[in-house]
């Protein structure tokens, strides 16, 4: 079981986005897999909501959605199954489908399997949708809620600390346009960057030493 958690901070997505984000889901969650978890929250710190919300409920697996994205219920059993037969990794994350505003599909990004070098040339590592286990999300929370941007980034890295990441060739998600965010979203100081990155690169550089 998977607990899901929705920040509905309204003010930076469409009405009916967030509508269509909520109904999926709940058909996610009336497959029995996902326990949702729907957090009312403002864009002041998205690390420090994040992180409190990945506190609530109880069973094995977190995970989080963006409120402008969509799940696919449908993948989350191969999602599930990996989890299962990897009993290693800190977490699984999937392929994803781009779509526009109106939901039309884009493209489809076909992500690489992980490795501890990914992290630092992109922030699209597992990233929108991944499903940790608990125990290795808990202990970072604190270092997570630090940071109002990269929270995402800066957790998926602390996880390997317990173990690899690992990836599943399904869509479990559609993801919106980026387009819309340019008027939204405010460079990212460099500063905060470098500090994301120093949280991150030890565990890293500790994945490579053992080669996974």
């Amino acid at each position: 079981m998977i607990d899901l958690h929705i920040l509905n901070h309204a003010a930076s997505t469409r009405p009916e986005w967030w509508v269509a984000c909520l109904e999926s889901a709940k058909a996610a969650e009336a497959t029995g897999r996902v326990t949702l978890h729907v957090i009312e929250s403002t864009d002041d710190n998205i690390g420090a909501s994040r992180a409190a919300a990945y506190r609530l409920g109880s069973n094995p697996l977190v995970a989080c959605l963006d409120n402008d994205d969509l799940i696919n219920p449908e993948a989350l059993p191969a999602l599930l199954a990996a989890l299962a037969e990897h009993p290693e990794v800190c977490g699984v994350y999937s392929d994803k489908r781009q779509i526009d505003a109106e939901g039309h599909s884009l493209f489809i990004q076909y992500r690489r399997p992980w490795h501890p070098e990914q992290p630092l040339t992109t922030q699209d590592f597992p990233h929108h949708l991944a499903v940790y286990r608990r125990e290795a999300v808990m202990p970072h929370l604190q270092a997570m809620a630090l940071f109002k941007n990269y929270s995402e980034f800066v957790l998926a890295g602390l996880a390997t600390q317990f173990g690899p990441w690992w990836h599943v060739p399904v869509i479990a998600y559609q993801r919106r346009e980026k387009e819309y965010y340019v008027n939204h979203v405010r460079p990212i100081d460099p500063e905060t960057t470098a500090r994301a990155r120093a949280l991150v690169l030890p565990p890293l550089l500790n994945r490579l030493h053992q080669g996974r």
